[in-house]
């Protein structure tokens, strides 16, 4: 009687982490060299421009990858670039697009 209920229990647990395994969910991220990269020639492209800036990557879910600030970027610009890329991604837009947005609020609305 005992090994039938063992028996089954196994049964059960073999089912429940079959059924488990097929129903989760795999994606990728971006990497974090490729973030850091992303960052560095951020930076540097508005260094050439004489614009002392922070720069921010975040991964799909808005989780913060990198994030890097120019020797003479200001106090607030490492919270301002990592809100900005949090934005972006929760709009699943580029940054661009989401200051046009802002610009003009009708844009929004209309697709443009």
């Amino acid at each position: 009687m005992l090994s039938k209920i063992w028996m089954i229990a196994g049964c059960m647990a073999a089912a429940f982490s079959t059924a488990a395994s097929t129903s989760l969910l795999q994606e990728q991220n971006i990497p974090i060299d490729l973030a850091l990269e992303l960052s560095q020639n951020a930076v540097q492209a508005c260094a050439k421009e004489q614009y002392s800036v922070s720069a921010a990557v975040v991964d799909r879910e808005g989780v913060l990858r990198a994030l890097l600030r120019a020797d003479n970027a200001a106090i607030h610009t490492p919270d301002a670039a990592r809100r900005k890329a949090y934005t972006a991604t929760s709009f699943r837009t580029v940054t661009s697009i989401v200051v046009k947005n802002i610009q003009n609020p009708g844009a929004a609305q209309r697709g443009n």
